[in-house]
């Protein structure tokens, strides 16, 4: 998995609210906890302030960046959308017929991987950057390299564009290759099935009501 951006600050900000409550859940750790175990040592007491405070902020962060982001009432609030699972579609470059890909989409909230195979090529991301604030249905640019599994193809590199249309759970949109293929075409996706913890807490949730 690579790192991805949005064209928002609202990464910075979420990092300032994880820092305060993982703070405050330190705070409270350290005033009821610590000083009952750790008695007449100030020096030790303030070690563990430190130590506990960013084994803190590594859980919390962990949680958030692994699961709750994915949550409808975060999601809204960091702007990120969740593109997650598995895919299937097509490609076509008008000049050949129409190539049947699946798609698996690995993220979390600050990382992400898109893999695509086909029948005589796999491909995956390189660079990733979502457009969220111009349009209720988010924009993704990436760059990707494509490993040809055949030697009537040409491994190479190229670029996409993508449309993430919400309310249809599809992406759609074109690609352009680098100058070792020149080519072009166009995108169509469907998502199939959702991948990873926020499905694996779904499945329990229905298993244990």
């Amino acid at each position: 998995m690579h790192s991805y951006s949005t064209d928002n600050d609202n990464y910075v900000k979420v990092l300032m609210v994880l820092t305060i409550v993982s703070a405050a859940f330190n705070g409270i750790i350290n005033i009821i906890i610590i000083p009952s175990i750790i008695k007449n040592n100030l020096f030790i007491q303030l070690v563990s302030l430190f130590l506990s405070f960013f084994i803190t902020f590594e859980l919390i962060f962990g949680i958030f960046d692994k699961l709750l982001w994915k949550f409808s009432f975060f999601n809204k609030i960091i702007k990120c959308p969740n593109i997650s699972g598995k895919w299937k579609g097509t490609i076509d470059n008008h000049e050949f017929p129409k190539v049947n890909v699946d798609v698996e989409i690995k993220q979390s909230w600050t990382k992400i991987s898109i893999k695509l195979q086909s029948k005589n090529a796999k491909s995956k991301t390189k660079a990733l950057t979502f457009y969220v604030d111009d349009s209720d249905n988010p924009e993704i640019y990436y760059v990707y390299f494509n490993e040809s599994t055949t030697k009537k193809l040409t491994s190479h590199g190229g670029t996409g564009i993508l449309t993430f249309l919400k309310d249809e759970n599809r992406l759609v949109g074109n690609y352009y290759t680098d100058k070792h293929r020149e080519n072009y075409g166009d995108i169509f996706l469907e998502k199939i099935e959702d991948v990873g913890y926020l499905r694996k807490l779904k499945c329990y949730i229905l298993n244990h009501i």
